[in-house]
């Protein structure tokens, strides 16, 4: 089958590689001209991906991405490993730890620069006979005939470079800023759209270690709380690290944040993070980087009985994205490549594809979007109670999991492998059980321990 990607960021090339293994011909076309940089510094210092809106924001891959490219791509997954990432283990932070088991092993992520991964990808689809990669192509409509039903049966896309490039199947995986809803709108495809903002705004800040090792790690990820504001570590590789800081974009204080020296002020002040950026460990290498606006959103081409188009499909965040700090975007793209590929082993029929991928959306993916829904609508609840904005928000199921998780040992393992994306969160909140004992644990769990009163970090921001 010939097979044009539409955008050459992880999900694109990643899906590429495993079709590909199928004996598909792929073309993988790529809006950003530059190609991948020598090496990671490089990469880091210059490569332009205007497409990557994250590229140099902290990133990491939790379980499910960590076992899917080991066992599915492990000329990736090496090659990866190559350059020194660092993995948190995830099992140092169970609430009792005689009573782990070899199968929570799993339970770990690794942890690196995004540019890092996008440079260690690109080069690998680069050397991959069967994957025609063109970069600086932009994508400007599709090519689409109409089937016996009347239904728009996509047979390729229009090009601004190129001309027209045919396709038996057009997948689009060029991101949140997808062009997808116009060029469906062109061909007569109805698209049904729903977004939520998550309502927050990030910062985030970079530094290296001067010896190019790591401080001791005691919290994993987190890094601690102020009414208001989450601060989160991310190791990186070869030395580098970042610090980021959440809170909703309302909070106005949280916008002093951009300058450097109050940014790393407040970043002293948690005690997981404080050794990290002392001055004699650590040397900031970025500005404060700000992020928002970001949007949990679903993306399906519909018209009432089927998909409103044939011969093209949308993974990745082009079909659901969600909150980037709950880590799952890699893992998702990497769920809906490998769904795709099943379907495609058994038909390769467009209506069928059309109707078969999007069932598998519906019921293996699109339930990872309402639980970032639920999980953001909680936080939300927890930072403006802390600096007294009124809320309605109840408090979920979801959220005495999480709050239970901390506290009892199965609620912990069953309810991390749904973070790591193992099991869809379903696999928790149906079951009753479980869920009884969650919500007993959940109800009775104290409220957070802030390291900083709201009136001590609104003099540091000053």
């Amino acid at each position: 089958m010939r097979v044009v990607s539409v955008g050459g960021g992880a999900g694109g090339l990643l899906t590429a590689l495993l079709l590909r293994r199928d004996g598909h011909d792929v073309t993988v076309l790529e809006r950003d001209a530059e190609g991948p940089p020598a090496d990671d510094e490089q990469a880091w210092d210059s490569w332009t991906r205007k497409g990557v809106s994250q590229l140099r924001q902290p990133h990491g891959f939790i379980g499910r991405t960590r076992a899917v490219l080991s066992e599915e791509l492990p000329e990736v997954w090496d090659r990866v490993l190559e350059a020194d990432t660092y993995r948190v283990d995830l099992r140092r932070f169970a609430p009792e730890q005689e009573a782990l088991v070899e199968s929570d092993r799993r339970l770990q992520v690794e942890v690196m620069r995004r540019t890092t991964f996008e440079r260690t990808l690109a080069s690998v689809v680069d050397e991959t006979p069967g994957i025609d990669v063109r970069r600086g192509v932009a994508v400007t409509g599709l090519r689409a005939d109409r089937s016996e039903n009347g239904t728009p049966l996509v047979s390729g896309v229009h090009t601004r470079e190129h001309g027209d490039v045919s396709a038996d199947l057009v997948i689009d995986s060029s991101g949140r800023r997808t062009a997808a809803p116009r060029w469906l709108d062109d061909v007569g495809a109805p698209v049904d759209e729903w977004s939520e903002s998550d309502g927050f705004t990030y910062h985030s800040l970079w530094f290296r270690t001067h010896d190019g090792t790591y401080p001791p790690n005691i919290a994993g990820f987190f890094g601690g709380m102020a009414p208001g504001l989450i601060a989160l570590l991310f190791p990186g590789d070869a030395g580098v690290f970042g610090v980021a800081m959440v809170g909703l974009g309302s909070d106005k204080p949280l916008r002093r944040l951009r300058d450097t020296a109050v940014f790393t002020s407040v970043a002293s002040e948690f005690t997981p993070i404080a050794g990290w950026v002392d001055p004699d460990v650590s040397a900031p290498i970025s500005q404060v980087l700000p992020m928002g606006a970001i949007h949990n959103r679903r993306l399906r081409f519909w018209n009432g009985d089927g998909p409103s188009a044939h011969g093209f499909v949308n993974l990745g965040d082009s079909a659901l994205s969600t909150n980037p700090s709950l880590g799952r975007g890699i893992a998702l793209a990497l769920v809906g490549a490998l769904e795709l590929r099943s379907v495609l082993r058994t038909t390769d029929d467009p209506q069928r594809v059309a109707v078969e991928y999007d069932q598998v959306k519906e019921e293996r993916l699109i339930p990872w979007l309402w639980d970032a829904v639920e999980s953001d609508r909680g936080m939300r609840h927890v930072f403006a109670t802390a600096i007294g904005e009124a809320t309605d928000t109840t408090v979920s199921d979801r959220t005495l999991m999480s709050r239970a998780s901390m506290q009892d040992m199965e609620c912990w393992r069953r309810w991390t492998g749904v973070n790591q994306a193992f099991e869809l969160p379903s696999s928790c909140l149906e079951d009753g059980d479980l869920m009884d004992r969650a919500r007993t644990i959940g109800s009775g769990a104290p409220p957070p321990s802030y390291d900083l009163t709201r009136q001590e970090l609104e003099h540091l921001l000053t």
